[in-house]
């Protein structure tokens, strides 16, 4: 007989399932208050075991489990009792909340979960150990006042069952039918076939590494060129693994809209061939968000009231629905009054594939707490993933400005004397920092910025007195003029503290005075432990993109090593490719002026070859300018588009959209690299038929730049490397990537910089791009080029 499947839940997660109702409210994690509520349930036990007489004992967590039996499914419940006392009049279990609310506003009801909790583990208890009657005991304790305050019912144990078994019944019923829909999903998964007519080439390489990488727990990391077809050939793979029962949920994590599409369009084909999977894809809060100020309480948004309320039904009534987009959360949410952004993620929890940016995995501000808080059984696929190393040093950095602190503190001084008194501190602090720095000219910075690898203590500690005393504030939720504001900083301040929790070697702390501004920064020079940790709570990690190049650079700044790698070959024909590099220009700072009429001559002689599509990169929107205006005075009506700072959306599809065109005369289009052009688009067949690529791509040179170089040259030597070549190189390669798209595809890349000839260079270039013809060994650019088209 097959026995029955084993799912698990925690009396908080029963409980908050079956009970929790009312309103949505704004929340924060808050580092100082979760170490303060350990140490007042440690208070707290210290303070009952010193009232202990010889015949009383008195337990800590205690671990707690009790299994009911469904048609299909063993559920599990398990939790942890936070205290056991016993003595010859029976048995009390101890429940221990904290809070910041005065003690005379919290009575017997104050929280129906917290008691709903305690009864679910006196029932547990009772049931093991054949209780007749168990006492609980809800103590609050205060931690500002450093006071509790408790209070004391007796059950039997006939109420205590009454009161659980429909509890756990709900909960079980509803899995047996979530386990329905998995068990019709794994007999398609049995019998779906790869959903197109042939592999390409390198693809059937990479699924089975994909696979095989899940099947043993590891880390992948896979370079595989654009037009390999790694979308599918990621996810195909692990919908398999799904299928056998190595994984219950896929993350497909991305970094631009564009590869999202194609991450829901490879689950689309799936479907057509017989599969039957859910997939869901989370939109970002301010995009999805249907006010227009993101505060989250009854005042200000409908969406929130009685959220806890509606949410079951809602959830029930999407399980019909294969897939989840933007359209379709907002049309479920507005049909029951929810917020979209919570329904979103609540949703998630039923669903197998889940599309979103990497921050709902990596960022410690929104990673999802409900997976993320300890290890499960999860694929992460990271698509593009050279963009992860910057993301990430982002996304675990922090900064905190004087200016802000001065703004806010200015607005409370008359409505909240005492959080203003907590903000005045702060900015003394930033103030007295700020005048004690005077002009140097040194290893850690010049002017008015300075570096230090030690953390800012004091403060950390000035931060937890503020966030503290915000967060009993809004749990009285009182509604200000300035609530924005308050909450920006009130935000701002939990993430600071949140980084400086993981502050460690890999981590400095910059002060810059530069600006009419001062502002303190914990930057995370080195992320790699801190993704590899987080990418620990799955079972396997696939990190994928066409340029992971060299890859034990991109293994040691997101994992720390200790991973597979793969390197697909181009699958396209060498000779649909033309590269030529004009090595007798120089693009470097100093030398730039020089440049600009060659390189606009450069692209004329290009676009004049062969009629047809072109772009042209630059390092910077100022050298984009110069070069465009000296093109504009020698193109003789070439059409031209050229990108500008802070396009917006609208804008950057009417650029794309003028690619459509591929008629008679050439079209010059003049973008930078690393930008919204430089990678992620697809201009297929005629679209594209070409791009000219100025200079080596370096990141500006910048203070955080000279950091990181200064970081990795007393590791190993290569700072600069690290710091510029390495992210450099990976911007040409992805504007170089956007010219061949299939195998159909043939177009030109000509690389203008004396430095694509240095010896480093020439080893980061793709293999497949050899033989190059280059200017220094006589080649003539309009020569190559003519060649090449005829």
């Amino acid at each position: 007989m097959q026995s029955k499947k084993k799912i698990y839940v925690s009396v908080q997660e029963l409980v908050e399932y079956s009970l929790q109702s009312g309103d949505l409210t704004a929340g924060g994690y808050s580092p100082s208050r979760a170490a303060e509520g350990t140490r007042g349930h440690t208070a707290v036990r210290k303070l009952v075991k010193e009232e202990l007489s010889d015949s009383e004992t008195y337990d800590a967590e205690v671990p707690i489990t009790f299994q009911l039996e469904g048609s299909k499914l063993l559920l599990e419940v398990s939790g942890r009792i936070d205290g056991l006392l016993t003595d010859a009049s029976g048995t009390t279990i101890h429940e221990i909340k904290t809070t910041t609310l005065p003690l005379d506003l919290i009575e017997h009801e104050y929280n129906p979960l917290h008691w709903a909790q305690a009864k679910c583990y006196a029932f547990m208890l009772a049931k093991r150990n054949g209780l007749d009657y168990i006492a609980v005991r809800l103590t609050y304790f205060q931690l500002d006042e450093k006071r509790d305050k408790s209070f004391i019912d007796l059950y039997s144990f006939d109420t205590l069952e009454d009161f659980f078994m429909p509890l756990a019944n709900d909960y079980l019923a509803w899995q047996e039918t979530v386990n329905g829909w998995s068990i019709s999903r794994d007999s398609s998964i049995s019998g779906l076939d790869f959903p197109y007519a042939s592999y390409r080439q390198g693809q059937l390489e990479f699924m089975e590494n994909v696979y095989d990488t899940i099947e043993n727990n590891e880390l992948l990391f896979a370079q595989a060129p654009t037009g390999t077809g790694k979308t599918i050939a990621s996810l195909y793979p692990s919908v398999k693994a799904m299928g056998d029962g190595l994984i219950s949920k896929i993350f497909y994590l991305t970094a631009k809209t564009t590869t999202r599409s194609l991450a829901e369009k490879s689950l689309a084909d799936m479907r057509q061939k017989g599969l039957s999977i859910k997939s869901i894809t989370l939109t970002a809060k301010e995009k999805i968000c249907f006010c227009q100020e993101q505060i989250c309480n009854t005042e200000n948004c409908e969406y929130t009231t009685n959220y806890y309320g509606k949410i079951k039904k809602a959830m029930a009534d999407t399980l019909e629905e294969d897939t989840l987009d933007r359209p379709t959360i907002e049309h479920y949410a507005r049909k029951y009054k929810l917020c979209p952004f919570e329904l979103s993620l609540d949703l998630s929890l039923l669903y197998d594939v889940i599309i979103c940016d990497y921050n709902y995995l990596f960022d410690p501000r929104v990673y999802l707490k409900r997976y993320f808080t300890r290890r499960g059984d999860y694929c992460f696929l990271v698509d593009e993933a050279h963009n992860l190393v910057d993301r990430a040093r982002d996304m675990y950095s922090a900064e905190l400005s004087k200016r802000a602190f001065f703004r806010l503190k200015k607005a409370a001084k008359d409505e909240l004397p005492e959080i203003y008194d907590s903000l005045d501190r702060i900015y003394r602090y930033f103030l007295d920092t700020s005048k004690s720095m005077v002009e140097e000219d040194d290893d850690h910075g010049k002017g008015f910025y300075r570096v230090r690898r030690k953390r800012p203590d004091e403060l950390h500690r000035l931060l937890e007195g503020f966030t503290g005393i915000m967060e009993s504030w809004l749990s009285r939720n009182p509604p200000v003029s300035f609530m924005d504001t308050l909450l920006e900083v009130y935000y701002d301040s939990l993430h600071f503290m949140k980084i400086t929790e993981l502050y460690d070697d890999k981590y400095v702390t910059c002060f810059d005075k530069s600006s009419a501004d001062f502002r303190i920064k914990l930057f995370c020079i080195d992320p790699s432990k801190l993704l590899r940790d987080v990418m620990d709570k799955g079972r396997a990690s696939i990190l994928f993109s066409a340029t992971l190049s060299p890859m034990e650079y991109f293994i040691g700044m997101l994992s720390g090593g200790d991973a597979r790698s793969l390197t697909i070959p181009s699958p396209f024909p060498k000779e649909n490719l033309c590269v030529y590099v004009d090595d007798s220009i120089s693009t470097k700072y100093k030398t730039r002026q020089f440049s600009y009429d060659k390189i606009a001559k450069a692209v004329l002689d290009t676009v004049t070859a062969r009629p047809g599509n072109y772009m042209v990169f630059f390092p910077s929107f100022e050298y984009l300018n110069e070069v465009y205006y000296r093109f504009m005075g020698i193109s003789h009506g070439i059409r031209t588009l050229y990108q500008t700072p802070g396009m917006s959306e609208a804008a950057r599809q009417e650029f794309l959209l003028e690619f459509e065109n591929t008629g008679e005369s050439s079209l010059a289009g003049f973008a930078v690299m690393g930008g919204v052009f430089g990678e992620g688009i697809d201009l297929t067949g005629d679209r594209l038929s070409g791009a000219i690529i100025v200079g080596v791509g370096l990141p500006q040179i910048c203070n955080e730049r000279n950091i990181i170089r200064r970081h990795f040259d007393e590791q190993a030597g290569n700072g600069f490397e690290y710091a510029y070549t390495y992210p450099g190189i990976n911007r040409v390669l992805q504007a170089a990537g956007r010219v061949i798209r299939t195998e159909e595809d043939m177009g030109v890349v000509i690389l203008l910089d004396e430095r694509f000839s240095y010896h480093i260079y020439r080893e980061l270039l793709p293999p497949e791009w050899s033989p190059i013809a280059r200017a220094s060994d006589g080649c003539s650019l309009t020569d190559v080029l003519n060649d090449f088209w005829r």
